[in-house]
């Protein structure tokens, strides 16, 4: 099914642009510098930055190693 890696992307760039609860969780960087890794492994990276934490059913998101993604002190922003 092609609308997965869409469904993986949608996601990452939802957790890149989650807003925190105070000024200071809105302004928390994080590198992230992955090839071929999961959208899970993708969401460890940022939870071991952060103190953002992600919930999600295995079965809704795709276990495919297909994310590549470099990027240094990115603000974690609300969009």
């Amino acid at each position: 099914m092609k609308q997965k890696p869409n469904l993986n992307r949608a996601l990452l760039t939802l957790a890149l642009c989650l807003g925190g609860l105070s000024a200071t969780a809105q302004n928390q960087k994080v590198s992230i510098n992955v090839k071929n890794a999961t959208l899970e492994q993708v969401f460890k990276s940022i939870e071991r930055q952060t103190s953002y934490r992600f919930s999600f059913m295995n079965k809704t998101i795709d276990s495919k190693a297909d994310i590549t993604y470099n990027g240094s002190n990115t603000t974690v922003q609300m969009c």
